[in-house]
C-alpha cells in the first residue's frame, strides 16, 4: 500500500509538472499561508492544497478528473488532527517506510517534534482512509468516547468496534491506541 501510494504521488507530480509548465504555471507543495489582496505569489501557482483547480485549468474535464484523483491521494498524507504543514513530513516517512520496510523503521511513538504526527498517527490515517474508501468505516466502527458509534452499517449497529483510548485533545497528541469493544447479549 505504502509503495503504491508513493509511486502514484510521484507519477501525479510528473503529470502535473509537465501539464502546467507549457501554460507558465508551476506546481507547489508548500503548506498554505495567509494571503492578502494584492500580495501573493508573482507566478501562477497551483498548490497541492488547493481543493479545486483555478481558471482556466478547471475548464479542461480531463484536468478536473486528474486533480480529483490527486486530492484523493493527498488525503492519505493529511491527518485530520494535524496542520497541513505536516504533509511533507508524512510523505518523507512514507518514503522511508517504502525504502527500508515498515517493520525496520516504523516506531509508534516516533516524531521529531511535538507538532508532527507520530508514526502511529500516520499508520492510523492510512488505515482508516483505506477502510473509508468503500464505506463510512470510521462512523460505523470507530469511536473516541464511552458510547458506541452512532452510525449503522447496513442498518445494523456494530457488534464490535474500535474505541480510541488515548486523549487526542491534549498537546502533544500521544500515539493513538485502540481497544476492540464487543457487545454482549
Amino acid at each position: 500500500v505504502v509503495g503504491n501510494l508513493v509511486q502514484m504521488l510521484d507519477e501525479s507530480d510528473q503529470t502535473w509538472l509537465q501539464a502546467l509548465a507549457p501554460r507558465g504555471w508551476r506546481l507547489t507543495f508548500e503548506a498554505p499561508r495567509l494571503a492578502y489582496p494584492g500580495v501573493g505569489p508573482s507566478a501562477q501557482e497551483l498548490s497541492i492544497f488547493d481543493r479545486h483547480l483555478p481558471r482556466p485549468i478547471c475548464d479542461d474535464p480531463r484536468a478536473v478528473e486528474l486533480w480529483k484523483r490527486r486530492q484523493t491521494l493527498e488525503a492519505y498524507l493529511m491527518h485530520p488532527s494535524f496542520e497541513p504543514a505536516q504533509r511533507s513530513y508524512v510523505l518523507e516517512r512514507l518514503r522511508e517506510w517504502r525504502q527500508r520496510g515498515l517493520q525496520n523503521c516504523m516506531r509508534a511513538e516516533f516524531r521529531p517534534s511535538d507538532q508532527l504526527p507520530t508514526d502511529a498517527h500516520i499508520l492510523e490515517n492510512l488505515l482508516f482512509k483505506m477502510l473509508n474508501f468503500h464505506m463510512d468505516f470510521c462512523s460505523c466502527f470507530v469511536t473516541a468516547g464511552p458510547s458506541p458509534p452512532l452510525s449503522k452499517h447496513l442498518g445494523q449497529s456494530p457488534t464490535a468496534y474500535l474505541r480510541q483510548v488515548t486523549d487526542q485533545a491534549v498537546f502533544p497528541k500521544p500515539a493513538p491506541h485502540y481497544e476492540v469493544v464487543t457487545l454482549h447479549k
